[in-house]
């Protein structure tokens, strides 16, 4: 006489709840996705692209008569979080420059310093403590532009140029 086996109770064939896993991790990690997608908060896309690309034309002439100028900024921060910056070149008019430094993933940390003229074509601003990173330099007037870089704190001193 033959023994047919007892048959299992479906939940308890391994090969069920292996066809049943991979279906089932695929909608959790979508529900973990949008989730992740509607709390958080990308901060690089902009709603104003088109507008945003028509200045790319103002800052390109800008950036070109800065070089037509010759002009060149070395920027300096030291310990104490005072920054000070060397214009050279034929900076025209009498525009006191804007300084913004740019933390490269988080706007929220980026930083715009009152500058003050000590002398000509010489500047200095007071800063917080910047955290450590790879900033972003734009010093600028409504005629022209430098930017640059500086990695803190293992920099001290960086040199601005028309791009």
């Amino acid at each position: 006489m033959t023994r047919t086996p007892a048959k299992r109770a479906t939940h308890r064939e391994p090969m069920v709840w292996l066809l049943i896993a991979f279906p089932l991790s695929a909608v959790l990690g979508g529900f973990v996705t949008l989730w992740l997608a509607v709390t958080t908060d990308d901060g690089l896309v902009v709603d104003d692209y088109y507008q945003r690309g028509k200045t790319i034309n103002r800052v390109l002439l800008r950036e070109q008569q800065a070089e037509e100028l010759g002009l060149e900024a070395v920027l300096r921060i030291d310990p104490a979080g005072r920054i000070s910056v060397s214009l050279r070149g034929d900076a025209p008019g009498q525009d006191l420059p804007s300084l913004r430094l740019m933390h490269p993933a988080q706007a929220q940390k980026d930083y715009s310093p009152r500058l003050s003229a000590t002398a000509p074509g010489q500047f200095q601003a007071k800063v917080p403590a910047l955290t450590a990173a790879r900033w972003y330099v734009r010093l600028e007037t409504p005629q022209w532009r430098l930017t640059g870089a500086i990695r803190i704190p293992e920099q001290t001193a960086t040199t601005l140029r028309p791009r």
